[in-house]
């Protein structure tokens, strides 16, 4: 268990298992960014739009 191997599964013995995994981080990030833009803030900023326009 020294530095953590046996509990994460990534060796330091292999670059290319971490780099996939940030690969898939980032794009896990991207795409969560994604539907929270699409989906909680496109809805708010029209609801406000049509709340400023009645004032």
């Amino acid at each position: 268990m020294l530095r953590g191997e046996h509990a994460t599964g990534f060796g330091a013995g292999s670059p290319l298992i971490g780099f996939a995994a940030l690969i898939a981080m980032l794009i896990a990030v991207v795409v969560a960014s994604w539907f929270t833009w699409r989906f909680v803030e496109m809805p708010a900023l029209a609801w406000f739009r049509r709340l400023s326009k009645r004032i």
